[in-house]
C-alpha cells in the first residue's frame, strides 16, 4: 500500500503531533507499505520519502508555536501526487487551505482519504478561529471519508468545527520500545517526582514549582524532582528555584532527546504533567506508563481525562496551588496507592502500543481505498 501523509507543520520538532504521525508510519513501512511524507519546511533527513511542499512561517496558536505554509503551488502537489500515486492519503488537521487543502484536491479519485484531528480549544480565539477554519475548508473535507480524534473531547470539538461525523481514535506509542528501558535510578535513592514538556504557561510547570516550593520540609527531605525541557517559562522556574532555596532538591535538566526520553521517564517515581488545558490526547501520559514510571498523574483537562480517568485519584486542579501541594503530599506519603495505580496503569497501557493502533488504520485505510474505488466507478 502507498500511503500518502499530509502535514502542514514540519517534523523537526518532537512535539506531541510529531511523535504520532512519525510513530504510525515507521511501524507501517515495517510492515512493508510505502509511506510519503507530504510536509511542511522540515530538515530532517533520518525518514525516508519526505516531500517539503512549501515554505512555513512561525506563529502562535492554542498556546503552542508551530509554523503554518505560505501559499503552496498547486501545480507542484499535482506533479507530487502524479508520481507518488497513494492509495491512501492521511491528512492530519487541522490543515491549511494553503497547502493541505491543495494536496487533497491534487490527490487522483482512486485516492481513499482520510483524517486525523489533533486540537482541543484552549481559549475564544482557538475554538471559534477553528470553527471558521472549518467554514473555509469545507469542500476539502467532502473528500475525507472518515475522520478521527484522540479523545471523546477532541473529537466532539471536531465535529463541530469540522461539520463532520468524527470518531475516537487513540494516538500510538511504541509501548514496546519503552518497556525494553532500564531504570537510571539506583535503588533506594529518594522519591523522584518528574516533569517532561515544554516551559510554557499551558503545561503548568511553573505551578508544580510553586507547589513543590510549599512543600513542608518532612516530604522535602524525601524526593529528587527532575524537570526536563526547556522554553519561555525557564528564567521564571529558575527564579522561583533559588527565591525558595529549593535548588538542592529541585533539578533542571533541560532539552531531553528522544533518545534518552525512555530512561529519563522510567527512572520515575511520579511523573507529572500539570497540563492547564488544550489536551486533545496525551501522548505525554501513555509514554511514562510505557516505560514503567511508578505513578503517571496530570492535570484535570479533558484530554488527559480521556486517559486518566479510570483513576480519579491520578487527576489533580493544575491552577490551584495549594490543591496540588496537597495532592503531592498525599502521593509522597502513600506508597501503596502508587503500587495499586501502577499495577492498573501497566495493565491498561497496552491498549495504545502501535501494533494494535497501526492494525485499526489498516482497516480504516482498506475501506476508505474501497470507497474512492466505487465513488470512481459511478
Amino acid at each position: 500500500m502507498r500511503i500518502a501523509v499530509v502535514f502542514d507543520d514540519g517534523l523537526d520538532k518532537p512535539d506531541g503531533v510529531q511523535q504520532c504521525i512519525i510513530t504510525l508510519n515507521q511501524w507501517l513501512t515495517t510492515q512493508g507499505h510505502e509511506v510519503h511524507y507530504i510536509v511542511g519546511h522540515t530538515t530532517r533527513s533520518d525518514i525516508p520519502n519526505v516531500h517539503v511542499a512549501a515554505r512555513n512561517m512561525p506563529v502562535r496558536f492554542n498556546g503552542n508555536r508551530l509554523t503554518i505554509p505560505l501559499p503552496t503551488s498547486q501545480q507542484k502537489l499535482d506533479n507530487l501526487l502524479d508520481h507518488i500515486k497513494p492509495d491512501v492519503m492521511h491528512v492530519h488537521t487541522p490543515y491549511s487551505p494553503f497547502m493541505g487543502a491543495k494536496a487533497i484536491q491534487a490527490a487522483p479519485q482512486t485516492t481513499g482519504i482520510v483524517g486525523t484531528f489533533h486540537v482541543l480549544p484552549y481559549g475564544f480565539m482557538a475554538r471559534y478561529g477553528t470553527r471558521l477554519l472549518g467554514i473555509w475548508l469545507r469542500p476539502s473535507l467532502k473528500r475525507i471519508t472518515a475522520l478521527y480524534a484522540g479523545t471523546p473531547a477532541a473529537a466532539d470539538f471536531a465535529s463541530w468545527s469540522m461539520q463532520m461525523p468524527v470518531g475516537v481514535m487513540p494516538h500510538a506509542v511504541n509501548v514496546r520500545q519503552f518497556q525494553h528501558t532500564k531504570k537510571l535510578k539506583a535503588k533506594g535513592s529518594k522519591l523522584r517526582i518528574v516533569f517532561l514538556g515544554r516551559l510554557v504557561q499551558r503545561k503548568g510547570a511553573l505551578n508544580l514549582v510553586r507547589a513543590i516550593a510549599a512543600l513542608p520540609d518532612n516530604v522535602t527531605a524525601q524526593i529528587d524532582v527532575r524537570i526536563g525541557g526547556r522554553g519561555e517559562q525557564l528564567a521564571p522556574i529558575e527564579r522561583l528555584i533559588a527565591a525558595h532555596n529549593l535548588a538542592n532538591f529541585v533539578h533542571m535538566d533541560g532539552f531531553i532527546s528522544e533518545a534518552d526520553k525512555p530512561a529519563y521517564l522510567a527512572a520515575a517515581d511520579i511523573a507529572i504533567f500539570p497540563s492547564i488545558s488544550g489536551e486533545s490526547f496525551g501522548i505525554s501520559l501513555i509514554e511514562p506508563m510505557a516505560a514503567g514510571a511508578g505513578i503517571v498523574v496530570g492535570g484535570n483537562n479533558l484530554g488527559y481525562e480521556a486517559i486518566l480517568g479510570a483513576w480519579p485519584e491520578t487527576l489533580f486542579d493544575p491552577k490551584d496551588t495549594a490543591a496540588l501541594t496537597t495532592f503531592l503530599i498525599g502521593l509522597i506519603t502513600d506508597k501503596p496507592l502508587r503500587d495499586r495505580i501502577h499495577y492498573l496503569q501497566q495493565q491498561a497501557v497496552n491498549q495504545y502500543d502501535v501494533e494494535r493502533i497501526g492494525q485499526r488504520w489498516l482497516e480504516i485505510y482498506a475501506q476508505a481505498i474501497s470507497d474512492a474505488a466505487a465513488f470512481d466507478m459511478q
